[in-house]
């Protein structure tokens, strides 16, 4: 059988690991707090929020878009189950739109006719890496005054014209699953502009506590933290890998335009462009450069 992909790690991320297990901060320390920024910086986003997975990312960017009971969500009609499964976590439901037949992604076309009273949010996924239409996107959201949560799991380094995935949409969701650009073996990110939505999302991937851990240690006086809202634990551990490593190792291992997994991913869906094998490969467009997936 041919694998989809295969992780590549090595020797730099078992020294990070061990340079983790000796610091003594197991979860949610430092270097946590260290890859949230490069994320946020390489996608050109104000801040960026890490959990366990791309799963609960969405969950929590949904909680913090305002999404529950009632409400509905509008998501394309292919896509992995998770989407539409953080949609139900949220008490929402999810309202499923046709694809694009060249590039898999929800039709923006068909969006707005789906839209009732009941729609909170827009949830485009871009599929395999491949940007979708945000800013076609982002305009029918404006109009109707709902936000736009991105599901973009295999999409880091993904861009829109001059623009990363990750600076468009109102959240954005990326995943390191082992099939992805990097891998944390499991783990996700939020990038988001929104200082409110991300202020939310930290308190409430650890059981809504007021100040996180690193802040209670850094503490210089004794500071007790509050629980004023409900929370969940989707906070980061040992085994998220890419948050042990030195948060160059996104810029060195992602993106389309440079990186030692980027490059040869895209070297292999050229091949696979020049030698058609009669099934309907996904196509790209002019000012979307996908990442590689």
């Amino acid at each position: 059988m041919i694998p989809i992909t295969r992780p590549v790690l090595g020797e730099e991320e078992v020294a990070a690991a061990a340079e983790v297990i000796r610091s003594g901060w197991l979860t949610q320390g430092a270097r946590v707090e260290e890859f949230e920024t490069a994320v946020a910086r390489y996608v050109g986003a104000g801040l960026a929020v890490a959990v366990s997975n791309c799963t609960t990312a969405l969950h929590l960017a949904l909680v913090a878009a305002g999404v529950g009971p009632g409400d509905e969500v509008i998501c394309p009609s292919f896509s992995f189950i998770a989407t539409a499964n953080a949609i139900l976590h949220a008490g929402a439901r999810p309202v499923f739109v046709d694809i694009e037949r060249r590039t898999y992604n929800i039709d923006p076309e068909l969006v707005e006719a789906a839209i009732t009273p009941r729609t909170k949010a827009l949830m485009p996924v871009d599929q395999i890496g491949l940007a979708a239409d945000i800013m076609i996107i982002r305009d029918i959201a404006k109009r109707h005054g709902l936000k736009v949560v991105e599901d973009a799991a295999p999409s880091l380094g993904s861009m829109v014209g001059s623009r990363r995935v990750g600076s468009m949409s109102d959240l954005t969701c990326f995943s390191f699953h082992p099939r992805k650009s990097i891998t944390t073996g499991e783990g996700g990110v939020i990038t988001t502009d929104d200082p409110d939505a991300a202020a939310l999302m930290h308190r409430i991937r650890s059981h809504g506590a007021s100040t996180s851990d690193l802040n209670r240690y850094r503490s210089k006086t004794v500071n007790f933290e509050e629980y004023r809202e409900l929370g969940y634990s989707t906070t980061c551990t040992l085994s998220h890998l890419p948050v042990l490593l030195h948060p160059t190792a996104i810029t060195r291992s992602a993106g389309c335009d440079h990186g030692r997994l980027g490059r040869p991913r895209h070297r292999n869906a050229s091949w696979c462009d020049g030698h058609p094998s009669g099934a309907l490969l996904q196509g790209t467009l002019p000012g979307r450069e996908p990442s590689g997936h």
